[in-house]
């Protein structure tokens, strides 16, 4: 049994457009074509609407440490996910700057949704 099943809308892709449906297992895509006859865990039907690829933003600020009135790591990420960015490029402009993986793992561990315990709960 796959994970997921998102059928009967408009999948858009570097190929093109297509009606039909994206099955996801384990997370990730494993299949897109005109077909829903698949079993999945969980069958959405989005007709109507279109199935786009995640965006990047190549340059957000999200003001973490320091600045974080303006904007933190966490609102940051939720304003992301809800208009469809999946990645994101965070230009450093907090003292200190988070421009290593020290510095990075070091402000995860300040908010508890990025902490490895939360994200495997997820």
């Amino acid at each position: 049994m796959l994970d997921l099943l998102l059928h009967g809308g408009t999948i858009v892709s570097e190929y093109g457009i297509l009606k039909g449906s994206v099955v996801v297992d384990d997370g990730k895509i494993a299949s897109v074509s005109s077909s829903a006859d698949v079993q999945a865990d969980v069958r959405v039907n989005v007709s109507g609407l279109y199935v786009l690829p995640g965006l990047i933003d190549t340059h957000v600020h999200f003001r973490d440490p320091g600045m974080t009135q303006k904007e933190d790591f966490v609102t940051g990420t939720r304003s992301a996910a809800k208009g469809g960015v999946t990645t994101i490029f965070d230009m450093p402009t907090t003292l200190p700057m988070v421009t290593s993986k020290q510095r990075f793992a070091h402000a995860c561990e300040r908010h508890s949704c990025c902490r490895e315990e939360s994200l495997q709960s997820r």
